[in-house]
């Protein structure tokens, strides 16, 4: 009796361990997918044209930052892949993806160049500044956790990079000179490395499908840039773009 117990408990552990060892089996598989969402950015632009030293015969420079926020909010869709690698419950994944978007709108702004002729200051007058993101590649990790076999909450850390843009126009100035300082007129694209940071959902949909919920937060460095217009000497300065994102993705998964 006692040998047969033992070999019943034998088999029990033993069929215990191989059904443990299947359930943490690691599966692997590729993806690919499409997203769409709602992104709003918000950031500082600073800029300024002023005279350069001695330029015109009784006219001085003095520089003085003039700063407008710009704020915008709307859509994008995009496309993603990658692979993924889940063992037991936990999955871990490398993603790439490219969102395309176009809602950044022009903005008014007033400028004063801060001039003074003849010990005269000019008038601040009305400025447009616009601010573009072109298409943003992101390459990120993923790490979840299947908390049931239909909720999985999961976290992302990557990078982003993105050409953005920074056009800057102005009406042309009325100075009663023997010689004009010009027309502010500036546009400059530079190549931006963000970081992105998410948090999200993913639930299995049909066949082998699932749909995910995300929310990120993307935070870009500042820039800046010079430039010349006859006379003048501007500098312009984007100081730390950040995005608040929200988007729906849905996933087919290659097994």
């Amino acid at each position: 009796m006692r040998v047969k117990a033992v070999q019943l408990a034998s088999l029990f552990l033993l069929s215990l361990a191989v059904n443990t060892g299947a359930q943490a089996e690691q599966r692997s598989h590729f993806l690919v997918g499409a997203e769409a969402g709602v992104e709003a950015r918000h950031t500082h632009y600073n800029f300024d044209y002023v005279l350069t030293s001695n330029a015109v015969a009784g006219t001085a420079g003095n520089l003085q930052r003039n700063q407008t926020r710009v704020v915008d909010t709307g859509s994008f869709l995009g496309l993603l892949t990658g692979w993924q690698i889940q063992c037991g419950r936990t999955l871990l994944g490398v993603e790439g993806s490219v969102d395309f978007h176009s809602f950044e709108e022009t903005k008014q702004t007033l400028f004063a160049d801060n001039v003074a002729v003849n010990a005269a200051l000019t008038t601040p007058y009305l400025a447009t500044a616009k601010y573009e993101r072109g298409a943003a590649y992101q390459l990120s990790g993923r790490a979840g956790w299947w908390l049931t076999p239909f909720f999985m909450p999961y976290v992302r850390l990557g990078l982003q990079y993105s050409r953005d843009q920074i056009t800057f126009t102005a009406p042309v100035r009325q100075i009663v000179s023997a010689a004009n300082p010009g027309n502010p007129s500036f546009s400059q694209k530079t190549d931006v490395w963000s970081g992105v940071g998410g948090i999200g959902v993913e639930i299995p949909a049909f066949g082998p499908t699932s749909v995910r919920v995300e929310f990120d937060y993307i935070y870009s460095p500042s820039n800046s840039w010079s430039d010349t217009v006859g006379l003048m000497q501007g500098t312009h300065r984007v100081d730390h773009p950040k995005s608040y994102v929200g988007k729906a993705s849905w996933v087919w998964n290659f097994a």
